[in-house]
């Protein structure tokens, strides 16, 4: 069974990094994990419970930067 209680946000108009080409696509993301919208449309049939209109902003994860002195 599905859990379907885990928050769902869906990015649009947002513009990504894919096989080294900048696109226009759409980034759904589920308890901090991005996840295959397809699968949620049509498996799980839901909504995102926040969706975000990036205004074609470039989204890129967040990185941590490690300096050992």
């Amino acid at each position: 069974m599905l859990d379907k209680k885990k928050f769902l946000t869906k990015f649009h108009n947002c513009r990504i990094l894919r096989d080294g080409e900048i696109i226009r696509e759409n980034l759904w993301v589920r308890d901090g994990k991005v996840v295959d919208p397809e699968k949620i449309f049509y498996d799980e049939e839901i909504e995102p419970d926040k969706s975000i209109d990036c205004q074609g902003a470039l989204i890129s994860p967040g990185y941590i930067e490690m300096q050992i002195n």
